[in-house]
């Protein structure tokens, strides 16, 4: 193999793997203003799916935007009361 095509070969596969951790399902929503579809409990910041009855709670039909999203993460603020936090998805608990 050619160095040209090695290289080349190089460059396509860091660019699969990049994209591939960059996918994010729900894209389309970034930047979007939504509103919740059930209680949120969030502690230090993130809202892990299990949805464990901690610290405080985002109500149902709460308005919030939506931030940044990938395969795991959904970043989310809540514009009436400033407040940010991670929606964190756990695929053990929600496959």
């Amino acid at each position: 193999m050619t160095p040209r095509i090695a290289k080349t070969l190089w460059l396509a596969a860091t660019f699969l793997l990049l994209t591939a951790c960059a996918f994010s399902p729900i894209r389309e929503f970034e930047g979007e203003t939504l509103y919740t579809q059930r209680n949120l409990w969030v502690t230090d910041g993130v809202h892990e799916t299990t949805n464990y009855r901690v610290d405080f709670m985002i109500p149902v039909n709460t308005r919030v935007r939506i931030g940044d999203t990938n395969d795991r993460v959904i970043k989310v603020s809540v514009p009436e009361t400033g407040e940010r936090f991670r929606i964190i998805n756990m695929p053990q608990y929600t496959d």
